[in-house]
């Protein structure tokens, strides 16, 4: 049953519209604006009938104060006074009022506004409790399309592993495959040609030493890959320095010759930036995600660069990606967050060699932030290149909550 409080300094006035509701609602009476606020928290009126004229605090000013106040501005209001000029209704409509009638009034009018108003309510309240309804439903999904893309990215990690360990070990199985021959040839030489046994084991040391260098190489690509998978295994928050993080992706990405050899990395990273709290992965997400996605904006153009820098202000940390790359539109920046919305090509035959995207990177990544209070803002011009700017606020960030 619906709650109704009626607030007027007459009792008579008070009697009288009891009498006309009372058996269809709970009631509850005040006889001025103050005792109405106290009221108000404990009762949780669906409505108020209010009196303007009141000593103390008049209608228009309890009015508006419910209006501003969050915990009570669904509250539906209707102003019950003998003013019946027209400025004194629109006032009542500025401060917030949802009806007005005058006295006199006619009792079947009042019955008709009340009812009207606590219609609107319940939908009003429904509508509400369908919207928290709806936002957690969004939470969940966009937790799970989140794991989607984080299991995306392990595949894509896996892959490039794969196609990185393949590399180095071709080196050692050639390479150790000439040291053999050559090492063969030398047991057929004859100690009288100096110059050949020379020759061969100066050709024995080139490939031993290149096997060493592609061991070495395998070696930095596991160390990596362990370091990485520890930190990804913590799911927990715990204090992270951001450019710790920015330095191993970067390590990690350097396993990929492409990125490591043709495009130019600069880092500018402010030493003094504070620690924060959150979960490594978050963040090693967004950043192998951003630095994968300016790297292949660059695959097939001369000038290659990328810079990453960190900085913060008094309210803010910010992390900043800068590629030379192809740009983006300005139609497209518009979608860019967007959930499935990619610049690009789909896994088709004809777009074999090319980057593909499932367009949800960017919009995890924006995600991932605003767990954060964070944002990622973008900058792009065609031909020119692009800047994402990750914008992550102190407060909270350094909470360990």
């Amino acid at each position: 049953m619906n709650r109704i409080l009626v607030v007027d300094d007459e009792d008579n006035n008070l009697k009288a519209i009891k009498r006309l509701i009372h058996r269809d609602y709970i009631l509850e009476f005040a006889q001025n604006g103050d005792e109405a606020l106290k009221l108000i928290p404990d009762f949780n009126p669906d409505l108020i009938l209010l009196d303007i004229m009141m000593p103390g605090i008049d209608g228009y000013e309890v009015c508006r104060r419910l209006k501003l106040d969050s915990k009570t501005s669904g509250t539906m209001v209707l102003l019950v006074s003998a003013r019946s000029a027209l400025e004194d209704r629109l006032r009542g409509y500025e401060v917030g009022a949802d009806d007005y009638i005058i006295k006199p009034y006619d009792p079947e009018e009042l019955r008709a506004k009340v009812r009207i108003l606590l219609r609107l309510k319940n939908v009003q309240d429904e509508l509400r409790t369908l919207n928290q309804n709806l936002e957690k439903l969004v939470e969940v999904n966009t937790r799970e399309l989140v794991k989607k893309e984080r299991q995306a990215i392990i595949g894509q990690m896996v892959q490039g592993i794969v196609h990185n360990l393949r590399g180095p070990v071709m080196v050692v199985h050639a390479r150790a495959g000439i040291a053999c021959k050559t090492a063969r040839k030398l047991l057929e030489i004859s100690e009288d040609d100096p110059d050949n046994f020379r020759k061969l084991v100066e050709k024995v040391i080139h490939n031993l030493s290149r096997l060493s260098e592609a061991v070495d190489r395998t070696d930095l690509l596991i160390d990596s890959l362990l370091a990485k998978g520890r930190q990804e295994a913590a799911g927990e928050k715990q204090r992270l320095n951001l450019n710790d993080i920015i330095t191993q992706e970067i390590k990690f990405l350097d396993a990929d010759m492409d990125l490591k050899r043709g495009v130019k990395k600069y880092l500018d990273l402010d030493s003094s930036i504070p620690d924060l709290y959150g979960t490594y992965s978050d963040f090693s997400q967004v950043t192998y995600n951003l630095i994968k996605n300016a790297s292949e904006a660059m695959k097939n153009l001369q000038k290659k660069e990328l810079r990453i820098s960190t900085k913060h202000d008094d309210e803010n940390i910010y992390i900043i990606f800068q590629d030379t790359g192809s740009g983006i539109s300005s139609e497209d920046l518009e979608r860019i967050f967007d959930p499935f919305f990619t610049t690009k090509p789909g896994k088709e035959p004809d777009n074999a060699g090319e980057p593909t995207g499932t367009g949800l990177g960017l919009y995890t990544c924006s995600q991932l932030m605003k767990y954060y209070g964070g944002e990622i803002s973008v900058q792009s011009k065609l031909g020119t290149g692009t800047t994402f700017t990750i914008t992550i606020p102190k407060k909270g960030a350094l909470s360990r909550q």
